[in-house]
């Protein structure tokens, strides 16, 4: 696929490809930076599909994005959360040892981990 090609699927496809990206995410600027993001994947992965095919890909790749940003979202959301209820809820050496709680349990790349690690550190701190 040559960049003509890929210039004139991008004419033909942003606007419906905005439409979903906007509906699942409820947000214009987030829609945007997704749909030009969904470009690139498409591009980085050059797929040999048929013509038939590539909308659906599209799609594919714009869904999965939508989801994996509502799910960073989340994430610091639940973070900024806990983060206001220790300090209004603690002293200031208490909330700053939470907060390097909370720093290395962020660093954890999996449930596991964090599963692992946070008695641990809770036992430390209040053993």
């Amino acid at each position: 696929m040559d960049i003509k090609d890929v210039e004139d699927l991008y004419v033909s496809c942003k606007s419906d490809l905005f439409g979903y990206l906007l509906r699942i995410l409820h947000n214009k600027q987030d829609a945007e930076d997704l749909l030009h993001e969904c470009f690139v994947r498409f591009i980085r992965a050059s797929p040999s599909l048929p013509q038939d095919r590539i909308r659906f890909y599209l799609m594919r790749i714009a869904k999965n994005l939508a989801v994996d940003l509502i799910i960073k979202l989340k994430k610091m959301e639940d973070y900024i959360l806990r983060k206001e209820q220790v300090y209004y809820h603690w002293g200031v050496p208490d909330f700053e040892i939470q907060e390097e709680v909370d720093r290395i349990l962020l660093m954890a790349s999996n449930t596991e981990q964090r599963r692992y690690f946070s008695p641990r550190i809770f036992h430390k701190r209040n053993g």
